[in-house]
């Protein structure tokens, strides 16, 4: 019986190797079970060729050439073979000393399962050709790099298997990827998942619109990527990222009050923007009403704040929020209380007669007092602590607690706004006053003593 079945399986190897085309289309079919060895020979030669082995049908088939030991002496473990059949990743193989691909016996199944419909049985040889089976299936095979393509005659023409693709971004390859490359017009396509994967910035991108939409080439050119192409490697450098340039400031107007000679008026210059300069500027009625206080009489007038005070004879003196028209007699007078300046709401330190007046409200509220005033007999009360001032409008004479002085300048209204003598009253309240005339603006400056 052992030589019925080696005859038979010898007769049945020739056949497929040579692949005889009078078998093409014939129904023979042959299932031989050699009872107790528990080999199955299997031949159907009709149009699904099928070939199961003995140990005879794998010593046929390896005969051909190569390493027909199937011992693993030879095989290189480190060369690691990608199998790819009709556009998916079967099972990986090895190569040996003459680059001839070796697979198991069990990815032999994997590979061919469409062929072998996964009731072939061989023997148990660890690693056996890939070479020979893809022969006796009428396959051909190609290396590219650690893959290995098996294509199928069909028409007399080759279908080609697609071979994978590999993408590095910046140099990192992107794993965990799909992709497909149409011969057509060499477009590489993609699925949403791999698309986010190659371009971080798809993450959180639900929907993809149009058919381009699916190709590297329209992300990397949507997102500024630049894209090279290698053989099977895609090459994607990410975009230079430059640095946001810093807006340009927008210029915003301001408004400021004006004082000539010290004195709050109902004129409100505002900030102009020019090329490398600011001006500040009022309006044409404005300006009018500036030359008419000092009977000053212009067909053409300017406008320019500067301008106004040349014409007008006056020095220009300006701060964050006002702006200063002053003769010799007016120079502005910057006031502090412990280093901390005191704003003046209308009208602001004017000199008299060599001595400095301030209203009196702000003042005395920069100095932490109270003020009262009677119309009846124009008298200021101030009041800090146990001390009392009682000043009178037009009079040199002035009370503190009980006790009568005498001023060097008397108190006086200008503009509805009492002013009064500040060294006087800030002594008077326990304070020391210096001043410091060197400047354009004259300074003020009050401590506690």
């Amino acid at each position: 019986m052992k030589k019925i079945v080696t005859t038979i399986m010898a007769i049945v190897m020739i056949l497929s190797v040579m692949s005889v085309p009078a078998l093409a289309d014939s129904d023979i079919n042959i299932d031989i079970d050699v009872s107790g060895d528990g080999n199955t020979v299997i031949v159907n030669t009709g149009d699904n060729a099928v070939i199961g082995d003995d140990n005879s049908l794998t010593n046929n088939v390896n005969n051909e050439g190569g390493n027909s030991s199937g011992n693993t002496t030879d095989i290189d473990f480190s060369r690691v073979i990608n199998i790819w059949h009709q556009g998916e990743l079967r099972a990986t193989g090895y190569l040996d000393s003459y680059s001839e691909v070796y697979v198991s016996s069990q990815d032999l199944l994997k590979i061919f399962v469409e062929e072998t419909g996964n009731w072939m049985t061989i023997n148990e040889q660890e690693f056996v050709s890939l070479q020979k089976w893809a022969t006796v299936f009428g396959y051909t095979m190609e290396l590219v790099a650690n893959n290995c393509f098996l294509f199928a005659k069909e028409d007399g023409g080759i279908i080609e298997v697609p071979e994978t693709i590999k993408v590095f971004r910046d140099n990192e390859q992107i794993l965990g990827i799909s992709l497909s490359f149409s011969d057509e017009d060499q477009t590489i396509f993609g699925d949403k998942n791999s698309l986010r994967l190659i371009f971080p910035e798809l993450e959180g991108k639900t929907t993809i619109e149009t058919p381009e939409a699916y190709t590297l080439q329209y992300w990397a050119d949507t997102l500024g990527y630049k894209m090279e192409i290698d053989h099977l490697n895609v090459y994607l450098t990410s975009p230079v990222v430059l640095p946001t340039p810093e807006p340009e400031p927008v210029y915003v107007a301001r408004t400021y009050s004006l004082l000539i000679n010290n004195v709050l008026t109902d004129i409100f210059p505002m900030s102009k923007e020019f090329p490398n300069r600011e001006e500040l500027h009022v309006t044409s009625a404005e300006a009018a009403k500036i030359f008419d206080m000092f009977g000053i009489s212009i067909v053409n007038k300017p406008t320019e704040i500067r301008d106004i005070a040349i014409r007008c004879g006056l020095n220009v003196y300006a701060t964050n929020n006002a702006v200063y028209l002053y003769d010799a007699n007016h120079r502005p007078i910057n006031v502090n209380v412990n280093g901390k300046n005191v704003v003046f709401d209308d009208i602001g330190p004017t000199i008299l007669n060599g001595r400095t007046l301030l209203p009196v409200r702000a003042t005395a509220n920069a100095l932490g007092a109270e003020v009262d005033w009677n119309n009846e007999l124009r008298m200021v009360t101030i009041t800090k602590g146990t001390d009392t001032i009682r000043l009178f409008i037009d009079s040199v004479h002035y009370m503190i607690n009980e006790n009568i002085l005498e001023l060097d300048v008397a108190p006086c209204i200008i503009n509805s706004r009492t002013m009064l003598p500040i060294r006087a009253i800030a002594e008077a309240l326990g304070y020391k006053v210096s001043w410091n005339g060197d400047n354009l603006v004259g300074v003020v400056s009050i401590t506690n003593s």
